[in-house]
C-alpha cells in the first residue's frame, strides 16, 4: 500500500500494514469492534411494567436522560432479562461496528481464588482500543478537506490520519486517541482482521499515543511534524 508524500507514513517505513495469520490480539492489531459514539448524551432505560402480569422475560420501558448529577431511583420492577442492581442503571447509547486499533491488551491476571470473591465487572478482562472514523461517510458529512490536511500535518495530537487495508473510505480514516475506550475480550465484542501494524509503525504509533495523552513528543515526531508543515 503506497501512502501519499504529505503523510507521516513516508517518513517512518516502507511497509505500514502487515498481513498476519496470527490470532494474537496485541498492540497494533486492527479489529472490527462495537464501540460507542463519544459526545452523545447518555440515557437510561426505566422499566414501566411487564408485558403481561406473569411475564418475566419482557417489559415496557421508557428512555430518560441520565446525568452525573442525577441520582435516579433503583429499578423497582424485577425483569429476568434485566436484573436489578443497587445504584446501577441500564444505559442507552449510540454505537457502531467500526475499525479500531488495539493499543493495550495484556494486563496482570487475577488469581482464580480472588476472582471467585469479586463481581464479574470488577475482574472482567478488557482490551483498550482507539477507533477509526472514515474521512467520508456516504451522504453524511465527513471531515472537511482543510481539516484533513491539518490532521496530516500533526496539528492536533488527538487525531492521526491513516489509510486502512480493509474496506472503507478511499480518502482514508481518522484515528482518535481522545476516544480510547475498553471493549470486552468476548468474541461478541470484536472480530479480528488479518492485519497489524509493522514493527516500526507500531513503535511510532505508541510514541504518538504518549504524545497525545501526556504531551510527551519524541524528537523524531517533532521533526516529522516540522517537515510536514514546511511542505504545505
Amino acid at each position: 500500500m503506497k501512502f501519499p508524500d504529505d503523510s507521516v507514513h513516508s517518513f517512518i517505513c516502507n511497509q505500514w500494514w502487515c498481513k498476519t495469520s496470527d490470532k494474537t490480539i496485541e498492540p497494533g492489531r486492527l479489529l472490527w469492534a462495537v464501540v460507542n459514539h463519544v459526545g452523545t448524551l447518555p440515557y437510561r432505560l426505566v422499566t414501566k411494567g411487564r408485558s403481561g402480569p406473569t411475564d418475566h422475560g419482557s417489559a415496557k420501558f421508557k428512555v430518560e436522560t441520565f446525568s452525573a448529577e442525577s441520582k435516579p431511583c433503583d429499578q423497582e420492577l424485577p425483569i429476568a432479562a434485566f436484573p436489578n442492581y443497587a445504584g446501577e442503571s441500564y444505559t442507552v447509547s449510540r454505537g457502531k461496528v467500526r475499525p479500531v486499533l488495539v493499543v493495550a491488551s495484556t494486563f496482570e491476571s487475577v488469581e482464580k481464588l480472588l476472582m471467585k470473591r469479586q463481581l464479574r465487572y470488577q475482574v472482567a478482562p478488557s482490551i483498550i482500543v482507539a477507533p477509526y472514523y472514515g474521512v467520508t461517510s456516504g451522504s453524511r458529512v465527513g471531515f472537511k478537506p482543510e481539516f484533513v490536511k491539518r490532521i496530516k500535518q500533526l496539528a492536533y495530537r488527538q487525531y492521526f490520519w491513516d489509510c486502512l487495508p480493509v474496506k472503507g473510505s478511499s480518502d482514508g480514516s481518522i484515528l482518535r486517541f481522545d476516544h480510547l475506550q475498553p471493549i470486552g475480550t468476548h468474541k461478541e465484542w470484536y472480530s479480528a482482521t488479518d492485519w497489524k501494524l509493522s514493527g516500526a509503525a507500531c513503535t511510532f504509533i505508541l510514541d504518538y499515543l504518549r504524545w497525545s495523552i501526556f504531551d510527551e513528543a519524541v524528537d523524531e515526531l517533532r521533526e516529522i511534524q516540522a517537515a510536514l508543515l514546511d511542505e504545505s
